[in-house]
């Protein structure tokens, strides 16, 4: 499920961190992401091959295929900063609350 909202950054100019990282060398593409945990959202950027391959690792994450509005070149370059994820390595950061609530949903399923 890709979320689109209007705004004045499209996907090219999410890409200009990280261009020459390891990640464009494996074949990973810069994706921008939303964990919304159902009183807000946390953000990041999944280096991944596809948004296909994000959908099946992480089904929580939102894909959005554009900046919103509210999300200027600084906001930006701090998620850049500092929630970066790669989709082969193990989560961290942002991808804790989601891999937490995924593991109670699994654990309350067992009640």
């Amino acid at each position: 499920m890709s979320a689109t909202f209007p705004t004045n950054a499209s996907r090219a100019d999410m890409s200009t961190s990280h261009q020459d990282g390891p990640s464009y060398a494996a074949g990973k593409h810069p994706f921008l992401v939303c964990y919304d945990y159902g009183m807000g959202g946390l953000w990041g950027v999944m280096m991944a091959r596809s948004e296909d391959e994000i959908r099946v690792k992480y089904p929580e994450l939102v894909i959005v295929t554009e900046r919103p509005p509210w999300m200027t070149d600084e906001i930006y370059q701090r998620t850049l900063d500092n929630e970066t994820h790669d989709i082969d390595e193990a989560p961290w950061g942002m991808l804790n609350g989601l891999m937490a609530a995924r593991h109670k949903r699994g654990s309350d399923a067992d009640s």
